[in-house]
């Protein structure tokens, strides 16, 4: 949708990054994965810096981690008492960290 919102945009003589599909895969435009479990909205989405997990927040005041490669839920979390909004892996990613409607911040 973003892509299409600012198409008009791109110089017609300039290529800026290589044509892509409308599905996920920036260099074939291949949908690698579809990870399905949340019962509400994806809010948030976030890899692992290693790139090996994935992170997701959603309307259901979950969050679960995906193994990244198989697609498998690992863990689901739960805690927040409302919508989580955003989710980021620590630096070294053994951690993760919610924001969430409810005003608070998980750790």
């Amino acid at each position: 949708m973003i892509k299409q919102l600012f198409q008009h945009e791109q110089p017609k003589d300039v290529r800026m990054m290589p044509p892509m599909g409308d599905d996920w895969d920036a260099h074939t435009g291949a949908c690698l994965q579809t990870l399905e479990g949340h019962d509400g909205y994806v809010c948030s989405v976030v890899f692992s810096h290693d790139s090996s997990h994935v992170a997701s927040g959603s309307l259901d005041k979950t969050i679960k981690i995906w193994d990244a490669h198989t697609g498998a839920c690992l863990q689901t979390l739960e805690g927040h008492d409302d919508r989580v909004t955003s989710v980021v892996f620590s630096p070294d990613s053994s951690r993760v960290t919610s924001g969430s409607y409810d005003k608070t911040i998980k750790i």
